[in-house]
């Protein structure tokens, strides 16, 4: 009880302090502050990355911020209803609700300026599910939000209802292990909470708890229950209660109630370094360098609040360089490529004769480009690609010659080009970052691009001039032989010249076992083994071959994109019952989404009806459960006989979903014995120039080599085993 007075007595301290705004009093607004931005219409899931980094890039007055705002809150909010329908989607729902609060300013939250019944509606389902598992953790940054968004006549209830999980969760704690586990799962639980919703309730909640376990662990003596094993952990909490108190008020932008409550501590408990650094900021006569010093403090332990506290540096003295490169060097480190951009840019601005500015700010630029190829917005990538060109133009008549190299930049615009099936303009991107600075990576992709084009000769061109390249090291060296002597293999194959392939094949067989000998990690490990994997079916070594893809999820269960390159390889050489158990495994993995295991069980599903046996019943109860309005929702519509081809063609909207469509409907025509009319439609699959999609692949090999005969058995005996049609 003495502990709890003593709390109460400090609350009331602070209570009472007028509450002054010092460095972070809003700037005013400046024109040159504004730049106005290109709102996406929609989010997706590839663009929404993209688009949550956008919005923290811009500042809170910005006017275009809160129809950001709407579309991102409109996502998260769909998101997080959806995860809650599903048995196993509760913690990705919290990642939404999370996600959602956190674009409320945690300054507006504080002054209690923020009104989402929506949200408050999610967060009272979320906080009721998880309390009454007694899921504290769970809960409370759940009710904490319930709390900030509810009218002022429910609050007490809520507030209540808060304490009551706080006062169980400690009580039962407290019962079992003693005053030294004071706080411990409670204050992770309301750290998390004031981050996504900082109210004065919830912080000065906070700050009650960390005070509580202060008092409580100063106490207990060394030698008493749990700090006597981990007192370790424990003796750190006496002196890190300034340092967290100043965080969770700098989180919310309160400086002047950080210090008020850093003063009332006990002498010998009393931060002084950091109760001067907040007495300098507070200063009338407060300096840039004032801001810049709090900012310091925090970045080793707690680079976000860091990056605040340099962003409203930034704002408040907006012709200091300095500022703005803090701002930009802590956007990098959190992955804000956007941030970090708008804030070099201002640092460029302002010293423009700087080339280790210049440079920071090409690197951010690519790091744009990337992004942007990342959320498939290539017209948007192409532009800023442009930019970056010029950028590079204007530093070098000012005879600033920057490092970065564009080589890169236009590799990864003509890698999304690829993937969208603009082919010519990839072509032109990949010649274009090899005139930069030739690179095997580049001749590699241009390689694959002319075998999928047919063109054979091309593609030993490209490759040639890899194998010519100087590589750094020997691993190097391996990997992009291994690469080089498996596409060559397939390039001689369709100019016939059979023992040359081979040979090229043999030699890819011996590059990536070598390979796998150098110390991978596992997801390296995978992909080599897939690779090896389609060498050794070309050579019709199939045992072998099903092995290295076993090894290949073997190595990295984690890794998503492996088990369709196992499955797709497997479904083209026809082994059903090999595809199945990598296809059970992959129904295993949360890594692998929706998305991935409906087209594995598309697969399957076509092997099993061309074998004229029944499909495998995981696959077809998955396919019966999926619901959505996704293209692929439609497409196994029409593979359960739901929708037909014309309906479904009706529907589709670009080269992508009739390359699916023109797919899987041949599909159902090959286990039809419709043969004539399955080849018209793999020949229209290549047509669409999707040429990254794993049909493409398969639809090009089957008109090479004609489709292969569907084993029902698994693949043990190879000596006995009568090669399949189609094999070289």
């Amino acid at each position: 009880m003495k502990n709890l007075l003593i709390v109460g007595a400090l609350l009331a301290t602070v209570a009472g302090c007028p509450a002054k705004r010092g460095i972070l009093t809003p700037p005013k607004i400046s024109a040159e502050n504004i730049v106005k931005i290109e709102l996406p219409k929609t989010i997706s899931a590839k663009s929404e990355k993209r688009a949550l980094q956008l919005y923290e890039s811009l500042p809170s007055y910005h006017p275009q911020r809160k129809a950001l705002r709407a579309l991102l809150r409109g996502r998260f909010l769909e998101r997080a209803h959806t995860q809650l329908a599903l048995p196993r989607g509760e913690d990705d729902a919290l990642k939404a609700f999370y996600a959602m609060a956190r674009l409320h300013d945690p300054s507006n939250v504080f002054d209690d300026k923020c009104k989402d019944p929506e949200l408050a509606k999610l967060a009272l389902r979320l906080a009721k599910r998880f309390s009454l598992r007694g899921d504290i953790p769970r809960t409370l940054p759940a009710l904490t939000v319930a709390i900030g968004l509810a009218k002022k006549a429910d609050r007490k209830k809520l507030q209540k209802e808060f304490w009551r999980a706080i006062r169980w969760q400690e009580d039962t704690l407290s019962a079992m292990y003693g005053k030294g586990i004071k706080g411990h799962r409670v204050i992770p639980a309301m750290e998390a909470a004031v981050v996504i919703w900082p109210t004065a309730f919830a912080l000065d909640a906070l700050t009650h708890i960390y005070l509580e376990q202060r008092a409580a662990l100063s106490g207990v003596t060394p030698l008493r229950g749990m700090l006597r094993r981990h007192g370790r952990f424990h003796f750190p909490a006496l002196r890190r209660a300034g340092y967290n108190i100043a965080r969770i008020y700098l989180w919310a932008d309160r400086p002047e109630k950080a210090l008020e409550w850093l003063r009332t501590l006990p002498a010998n408990d009393r931060d002084t370094r950091l109760i001067r650094l907040l007495e300098q900021v507070l200063s009338p006569s407060a300096h840039v360098d004032d801001a810049l010093r709090l900012a310091d403090e925090f970045e080793e332990r707690n680079s976000q609040i860091s990056l605040r506290l340099c962003r409203r540096a930034a704002s408040l003295h907006p012709r200091q360089a300095q500022a703005h490169l803090c701002v930009g060097r802590l956007a990098k480190r959190a992955k804000n490529t956007l941030l970090a951009v708008r804030a070099y840019e201002r640092a460029h601005a302002l010293d423009p004769s700087n080339a280790s500015v210049a440079e920071q700010l090409a690197r951010q630029y690519q790091s744009r480009v990337f992004l942007s190829v990342d959320s498939e917005a290539l017209r948007l990538a192409h532009r800023q690609l442009e930019e970056l060109i010029a950028f590079h133009g204007r530093l070098a008549k000012k005879g600033i010659k920057l490092k970065t190299s564009l080589s890169a930049v236009h590799y990864a615009v003509g890698f999304g080009l690829y993937n969208a099936g603009e082919i010519a303009l990839a072509r032109r991107s990949f010649e274009r970052s090899i005139a930069a600075k030739p690179s095997a990576q580049t001749l590699v992709q241009l390689a694959r691009v002319q075998l999928k084009s047919g063109d054979a000769k091309g593609a030993l061109g490209y490759l040639k001039r890899a194998e010519k390249l100087p590589m750094k090291t020997i691993p190097e060296r391996l990997f992009w032989q291994g690469r080089i002597d498996g596409l060559a293999g397939e390039a001689l194959a369709m100019l016939g010249r059979v023992e040359e392939s081979r040979t090229r094949h043999q030699q890819a067989v011996t590059t990536w076992t070598r390979w796998t000998t150098v110390g991978l990690k596992p997801k390296s490990r995978a992909e080599t083994y897939v690779y090896l994997a389609r060498s050794l079916f070309t050579l019709d070594n199939r045992m072998l071959a099903i092995e290295a893809l076993e090894k290949a999820i073997d190595a990295a269960p984690g890794r998503k994109q492996t088990y369709p390159e196992a499955i797709s390889l497997l479904a083209r050489y026809g082994h059903l019952p090999e595809a199945l158990d990598a296809y059970h495994r992959a129904l295993g993995r949360d890594e692998v989404g929706e998305y991935l295991k409906t087209y594995c069980s598309l697969w399957v599903v076509g092997l099993a009806r061309r074998a004229k046996v029944d499909p495998d019943p995981l696959a077809m109860a998955y396919l019966q459960k999926l619901k959505g309005t996704h293209f692929y929702h439609h497409l196994t519509k029409m593979v359960l006989g739901e929708l037909s081809y014309a309906q479904l063609l009706a529907k589709t909207k670009d080269r992508a979903q009739q390359a699916e469509l023109f797919y899987y409907r041949a599909e159902q025509l090959l286990a039809e014995g419709k043969l004539a009319d399955a080849k018209d439609l793999w020949k229209r699959v290549l047509g669409t120039k999707m040429m990254a999609f794993f049909e493409f692949d398969i639809a090009q090999h089957q008109l090479r080599m004609g489709p292969a005969k569907v084993r029902k058995e698994r693949f043990n005996n190879p000596q006995k085993a009568s090669p399949t049609k189609g094999n070289p």
